[in-house]
């Protein structure tokens, strides 16, 4: 199977200002993060607020340059390539948005705001070529061409979020990057649009970076998952092996608090809050929460490695 983006040891960093008298301090949000999409497949990434999902999306659809590490995109080093290689591999990966009453633009039609990226990107398809791709996108997502002249206000979440994967796919992506898509929408109207998803990637092959805090939602579209924590991916594994043998106790707490009606023992809870990302914690930056942590927890950060068929950080699993 092609691999159509690869990350190694991807990092981004952010200087914050604390105040007038105080030196700069610096949050690293990405923090050797290493991952590997292939063409048609589905990776969940997975983790509590403040974990770099977000900023995750962020580097890989080229929104923020990473501060090291490289990313591939077609076999493309994207820290290397050129301008025209940019937009080039730029039409390659899309982004759905977590919002879809912010993500529209509300002054301009659907018609307008779906044919825009090809005004972009395509520049010499005319007028009316660019209306009937936007039909065409509409249809995919099920959606009638009345809906053209018509503005995001006239529309349900669950539509304007159907409208925002149409403007994704106007220009025939090879990896959709959907940050949170469906969390602010109600839960009968999520069912609506992960079905969606899942049918336009078995239709078209489109590979999913998909980023959530839901694993209700991963069980149902994934076939791969990673879970995040403080910038880093500590547990990474096909999404069956991590539901039914998590070997990272983040991830362990993480499938805990999902809600469920069979019973089951519940892992002892992490303690306290996560650390402040101004001042992160020398070894696994678990260990402050972690009920099993140990002397080398506190001094060592574990390397990512393979045990099994999962790769996890920690120095406890095997």
């Amino acid at each position: 199977m092609t691999l159509l983006v690869e990350a190694q040891d991807l990092a981004r960093h952010y200087t914050v200002r604390r105040g007038l008298w105080r030196s700069p301090g610096t949050v690293r949000a990405l923090d050797g993060v290493s991952l590997a999409i292939a063409g048609g497949t589905t990776l969940a990434v997975v983790g509590e607020s403040g974990s770099g999902k977000s900023t995750l999306a962020r580097a890989v659809t080229m929104i923020e340059a990473p501060t090291a590490g490289t990313l591939r995109i077609d076999g493309v080093d994207v820290g290397q390539a050129d301008r025209a290689a940019l937009a080039r591999l730029r039409t390659r990966v899309q982004m759905v948005f977590q919002n879809p009453y912010a993500s529209l633009n509300p002054r301009k039609s659907i018609a307008a705001l779906l044919g825009e990226p090809l005004a972009i990107q395509r520049a010499t398809l005319s007028a009316r070529a660019r209306r009937t791709a936007a039909r065409e996108a509409l249809a995919r997502v099920g959606l009638g061409s009345a809906a053209l002249d018509r503005y995001p206000h006239m529309f349900s979440g669950g539509q304007r979020q159907r409208i925002a994967i149409a403007r994704a796919l106007m220009l025939a992506p090879a990896l959709v990057v959907a940050d949170e898509p469906v969390a602010a929408l109600d839960v009968s109207i999520q069912a609506q649009v992960l079905n969606l998803l899942m049918d336009l990637k078995d239709s078209s092959g489109i590979a999913y970076l998909f980023i959530t805090h839901n694993l209700e939602v991963v069980r149902h579209i994934a076939d791969e998952v990673a879970v995040m924590y403080f910038g880093r991916i500590v547990e990474r594994a096909a999404k069956r092996t991590l539901f039914e043998a998590p070997r990272h106790p983040y991830t362990q707490v993480l499938l805990a608090a999902t809600p469920t009606l069979a019973p089951r023992r519940t892992p002892t809870p992490p303690r306290g809050e996560p650390p402040s990302p101004l001042a992160p914690p020398a070894g696994c930056a678990f260990h402050g929460r972690c009920p099993l942590a140990v002397d080398r927890c506190r001094v060592e950060v574990p390397a990512l490695r393979q045990v099994g068929e999962t790769w996890v950080a920690c120095h406890l699993a095997g």
